[in-house]
């Protein structure tokens, strides 16, 4: 039996893997929304320089740096249409972003490239942003437990298939 052979009831391996790939670009897909702090765009990220792009080294939950996806060791490589090379270039490219225009936001995690539009809107008080980012981080979080649940369904089923393939290589 071969990966691509299939065992009653399941996928085949390169269908599973096919699948468990598609979850990595799933949420990287969807435009997001966040609020500007004082009236101005803010990703929410600490940034340090990197051979390539800028790295993000922290980010700040609820803010769009967050909402995007963004997470420790991702590589910002361009906002809009302007390279990023240094943390001045992001803050540039912010600083000239205008408010109510939709951001692209181009990153590089474990070498792959990601594409993610964020639309930054105001915001009418403090308390608000904190109760939006609050109910964000919820949902963020129950819809990763979504994926995390599929996935483990996935790899359940690759476990079974590379069981099958064994006992049959065994029985040989």
């Amino acid at each position: 039996m071969n990966s691509n052979d299939r065992v009653p009831g399941s996928r085949s391996i390169d269908a599973l893997l096919i699948e468990l790939d598609q979850f990595q670009t799933d949420e990287n897909l969807d435009p997001v929304d966040a609020v500007a702090i004082d009236g101005k765009p803010m990703l929410g990220v600490l940034l340090d320089d990197s051979p390539l792009g800028v790295e993000v080294v922290g980010v700040t939950d609820g803010l769009a740096g967050d909402r995007a996806g963004l997470i420790k060791g991702d590589k910002i490589v361009q906002i809009d249409e302007a390279d990023v090379e240094t943390p001045a270039d992001a803050q540039m490219a912010l600083a000239n972003h205008p408010l109510g225009s939709p951001l692209q936001l181009v990153y590089i995690r474990n070498n792959r490239r990601y594409e993610r539009e964020i639309r930054f809107t105001g915001a009418s008080d403090a308390g608000g942003q904190a109760a939006d980012a609050a109910a964000y981080r919820v949902t963020s979080l129950e819809r990763e437990v979504a994926v995390l649940r599929r996935q483990v369904v996935l790899l359940r089923d690759a476990i079974r298939l590379l069981a099958a393939d064994h006992h049959h290589d065994a029985a040989e």
